[in-house]
């Protein structure tokens, strides 16, 4: 995989300002990003390519080649500024309290109401540190306003990277 040379400043500098909202939409900018260059290097019918490069969403399969180096330094970032209390790390730790179990995840992380078809929007997620522990980042996780989930390849992911 070649290094694909990402910027982090903006993204530092907006966790650094405790602007949360902000940092979590550059998170999932970033993330996409890489994963619209993961996606051109893939071997499919120009029909397919386009379609894969018009989505705007994260895909399972996109975190399962996501870059190490890419996920250890969002993580880090979101972790160093949050003291803490955001980050994927945190999120993965807390998939696995929960044994796995998406809807005890959402319900610990706050994403969602309580019962399994009440899940908050995007726009109605907590961005400051009055949130639940492992909230944020969380745009990756939402297809416009709707969740789309991946808490598991995360873990996963994140679990061969720190190997």
């Amino acid at each position: 995989m070649p290094n694909l040379k990402i910027d982090y400043t903006h993204l530092k500098t907006l966790l650094m300002k405790v602007q949360w909202k902000a940092a979590d939409v550059e998170t999932n900018k970033i993330v996409l990003s890489i994963a619209k260059t993961l996606r051109q290097q893939q071997k499919v019918s120009k029909k397919d390519q386009e379609w894969l490069q018009g989505l705007n969403y994260l895909r399972e399969s996109d975190l399962l080649e996501f870059p190490c180096e890419d996920l250890l330094t969002l993580n880090q970032l979101w972790e160093e500024y949050s003291q803490g209390h955001f980050g994927f790390r945190i999120q993965s730790q807390l998939w696995q309290q929960v044994s796995q179990d998406y809807n005890q995840f959402a319900d610990l992380v706050g994403w969602r109401k309580g019962d399994a078809d009440s899940w908050h929007s995007y726009s109605q997620l907590t961005f400051s540190l009055d949130a639940p522990k492992g909230h944020l980042p969380a745009a990756i996780f939402y297809a416009e306003e709707s969740p789309i989930g991946w808490a598991a390849t995360i873990k996963n992911r994140l679990d061969e990277c720190f190997l």
